[in-house]
């Protein structure tokens, strides 16, 4: 027996509404599920693009940026445009049978900010993130008044040879007068450098016997404080004969972002010196990176090889040495009166007891210069040197200046004061940021070229920051089974911006 169905107009036209209304549905809820994934795809694929940064860079500098010009000497835009898009198809068009499949539409990389622009203050930034978890805020202000004093003692260096200078022309004029007839007027120059000092009481017998006996340092240290200061402290030791390129980001024309980004705050600036000096090779410290192995020195100071480079630090922890023990002489009642009892005997061996002041003068500044010349050699040992010497602390006795100069000894070890890492941080709190950076940049260029996947490695390539314009599209699915929407849409679109920095 056949069984005979039939459909009445109204119910076929209602079936046909209630399919059209489930399809509708069902691509309404398509449509929202490909616009949450068209977004967490966007930033995927921009995320992934950047996560292609240089290694290098990031493990022996912690600092994170993307070679923008993937292993060429220019930067290329589009390389970086055709990876966000492999990315974002990747992301974008899950493998095999998907009813979210959607393809990329636009990859471009609208805006990006370089680590050298402006000064390098990406950079600067970037470091100062490294920093924030690693400084504690009691280190630092520390560290800031130890800065301010060493650069209270700087320009000591310029008094000594004021006072040698002094002495010279004393002692000059001392020997023109001997020659002369006593009747003769005394020829004494004018202008002379006089050093008031304190009183202080006169040496025992024992001690006037060895300064009686003691070589007359003022022409002796003069003619050695006129030549290098760096081989009469190192003594024979090697130094790295290393050279920077000229080649390098602080000497050439640099390629720029697009903009320059935010500006560092003070406190930023302040942590990026401490990465400096807490990241960058220097004497003491060697991490077995290519190039200059004297890092921070060249920071400092700028100069193209590690020899000059260490020979302006050197120069100027000698400066604010001699200052600090030109004090202490001058302090130091029982310093004093030797320096003048000294003093005394060369004035009136010349038979010219009023150049005393002036001879005496000479005599603290040579004395303060070779017990500094002891205080490197300790400091380049690793020592410790305190800021103000104690008596106990001091190391040269007077009637010794001329045979510790010329020896091998070094300064007492002092319980607290400054290291040579001290010394190269405050040099570095103490420079402008902009020049620290972009020196800073010259270094890290040089180390990551060691690599040769790096090779022509640029650092104004480098990107720390980017602005991408990410769009997808996508076909309807279940439209095209409802008769009254089929051919009236023909794709969605969704776009989907991204900004993402390697700084929080």
């Amino acid at each position: 027996m056949k069984l005979k169905g039939t459909i009445t107009v109204f119910l076929s036209f209602l079936l046909v509404f209630v399919t059209g209304l489930f399809f509708t549905m069902s691509e309404v809820v398509r449509y929202w599920c490909l616009q949450g994934q068209a977004e967490r795809a966007a930033a995927l694929a921009c995320e992934s693009t950047m996560a292609d940064y240089c290694r290098p860079l990031w493990e022996e500098f912690g600092i994170l940026g993307l070679d923008g010009g993937y292993g060429e000497p220019v930067l290329r835009k589009q390389v970086y445009n055709d990876r966000l898009a492999e990315y974002m198809e990747k992301n974008g068009r899950p493998e095999g049978v998907s009813l979210m499949a959607q393809y990329p539409a636009v990859s471009e990389l609208a805006d990006y900010h370089i680590l050298t622009d402006a000064g390098g203050r990406g950079l600067v930034r970037e470091a100062a993130q490294h920093m924030k978890d690693t400084i504690p805020e009691a280190a630092l202000n520390s560290a800031r008044e130890m800065g301010k004093d060493l650069l209270s003692g700087e320009g000591g260096g310029s008094e000594t040879e004021e006072l040698l200078e002094s002495g010279k022309k004393a002692m000059d004029a001392g020997k023109k007068n001997q020659s002369r007839d006593e009747d003769e007027e005394k020829v004494i120059p004018e202008g002379l450098k006089t050093l008031e000092t304190v009183t202080g009481t006169e040496p025992d017998k024992a001690t006037m016997d060895k300064i009686d006996a003691a070589e007359n340092p003022i022409e002796s240290v003069g003619d050695v404080s006129a030549t290098g200061i760096l081989d009469k402290v190192l003594r024979g030791k090697t130094v790295s004969g290393a050279v920077i390129s000229d080649d390098r980001p602080s000497k050439r024309n640099r390629a720029e972002g697009t903009e320059a980004g935010r500006d560092a705050t003070l406190a930023e600036k302040e942590l990026f010196k401490f990465w400096a000096g807490n990241t960058l090779q220097n004497y003491l410290t060697d991490y077995g990176r290519s190039g200059l192995k004297y890092e921070a020195e060249y920071v400092i100071c700028g100069h193209s090889s590690d020899r000059e480079n260490l020979q302006g630090v050197v120069s100027r922890i000698l400066g604010i040495r001699e200052g600090a023990n030109i004090a202490a002489i001058v302090s130091d009642p029982g310093k004093s009166g030797q320096a003048e009892a000294m003093a005394w005997g060369i004035a009136l061996a010349m038979g010219m007891p009023e150049m005393k002041e002036a001879i005496k003068a000479a005599i603290i500044g040579s004395w303060a210069y070779t017990e500094s010349v002891l205080d490197l050699r300790l400091l380049l040992n690793g020592g410790r040197v305190s800021l103000m010497k104690s008596g106990a602390e001091w190391t040269t006795p007077i009637w010794m200046i001329v045979p510790y100069l010329s020896s091998d000894r070094q300064a007492n070890n002092c319980s607290i004061g400054m290291t040579y890492k001290g010394y190269l941080q405050g040099f570095l709190l103490a420079m402008f940021t902009d020049t620290a950076a972009m020196r800073s940049c010259d270094i890290l260029e040089s180390a990551v070229r060691q690599d040769s996947n790096y090779a022509y490695f640029r650092m104004d390539n480098c990107i720390y920051e980017v602005r991408a314009r990410e769009t997808y599209q996508a076909s309807p699915l279940f439209l095209s089974y409802v008769l009254i929407l089929q051919g009236n849409v023909q794709t969605y679109t969704f776009e989907y911006p991204q900004s993402l920095s390697y700084i929080s």
